[in-house]
């Protein structure tokens, strides 16, 4: 009798430990999410992919090619009114965040973006081409004239998020969720991140270089560790982002709205957003173009946001207030 007491309480133990945290993934070419759990937390599955496919059907009007309203503006004749529907908010607030980083982020930066043809393949861009195409990268260009309607003033002037769509896109899952009663998760679109629900029993999201790794024996550096609370949003861009290899330069997404080129003394940057997801993955574009120095001085300046710059020489930059939720 001794010998069996300490076996059933063993066997207890075991039963009780926690499983590892579940996971539920959506994917549809381009656009995809995905959600982490408790142990002992349970999704209705039908209710996620009926969000899934409700947050793809909104994200299709983000495409600045084929998308509903994106896509008209950009094929609209100059002053011709869009009217941007449930789009609205999503332009308006990119102009808006534009504006705020001094426009190292620009959404008119969508034509240089085309002539790289980064999500074919990528291709060279010749410097008379790229000077050319840079006088039409001004967001004044594009007009907001109330009501939701917007136009364009010149019409090689294009509207896009580029790698900043996941932000975008995290407000449009979101929501869904929200709306199909799915909350106390971890949500990640794309490289966005954030809770829903004031209970997560999974907040802590681990960032590494490269944020994807291309093959699964590729070597990924550690960078550190973030805990979120609800209301928080952290988004992350690096350097992998459609990259390709061209005369010996490698060449990604992530280009300088002023030269056109793409960013080289920073390999990945994130911000953590009291705002809004949308604002996060807008300013970690923006950190990377401005740089380690500029990119730190511009958080620490900044009401409700926080950065972290991973940078061409592998050190870690980290603002003044992510003391209490980001650790290496």
């Amino acid at each position: 009798m001794k010998k069996i007491i300490p076996i059933l309480i063993l066997l207890t133990l075991i039963s009780c430990r926690p499983k590892e945290p579940g996971r539920y993934y959506f994917g549809d070419g381009e656009f995809e999410f995905e959600i982490t759990v408790g142990a002992r937390q349970r999704i209705d599955e039908n209710a996620f992919h009926e969000a899934g496919q409700e947050s793809n059907s909104m994200f299709r009007n983000l495409d600045p090619v084929e998308g509903d309203i994106i896509g008209a503006l950009n094929d609209s004749e100059p002053g011709e009114i869009i009217d941007l529907k449930n789009m609205c908010d999503i332009v308006t607030d990119a102009i808006d965040y534009s504006n705020e980083c001094y426009n190292a982020f620009d959404p008119a930066l969508q034509i240089i973006w085309d002539i790289y043809e980064f999500k074919d393949g990528g291709r060279y861009v010749s410097r008379d081409e790229l000077t050319d195409a840079l006088r039409y990268v001004d967001i004044s260009n594009l007009e907001l004239t109330g009501d939701c309607r917007i136009l364009r003033k010149n019409q090689h002037t294009r509207f896009g998020l580029g790698p900043a769509w996941s932000g975008a896109g995290y407000g449009l899952v979101s929501k869904s969720l929200i709306e199909h009663g799915i909350s106390d998760v971890l949500l990640r679109v794309g490289q966005t991140y954030g809770v829903i629900g004031g209970n997560p029993a999974v907040n802590v999201v681990e960032i590494n270089y490269p944020l994807e790794p291309g093959r699964e024996d590729a070597i990924t550096i550690p960078v550190g560790h973030v805990r979120l609370r609800e209301g928080q949003y952290l988004s992350c861009l690096d350097d992998d982002e459609h990259y390709f290899f061209e005369r010996g330069e490698q060449y990604h997404q992530v280009v300088d709205p002023i030269y056109g080129k793409p960013v080289r003394n920073v390999r990945m940057a994130c911000i953590v957003s009291q705002e809004s997801p949308l604002q996060a993955s807008i300013f970690a574009y923006a950190l990377m173009v401005m740089g380690p120095d500029r990119g730190i001085e511009f958080v620490n300046e900044t009401d409700g946001v926080e950065g972290i710059i991973f940078d061409e020489n592998y050190e870690i930059h980290v603002s003044s207030g992510l003391e209490d939720i980001f650790w290496r």
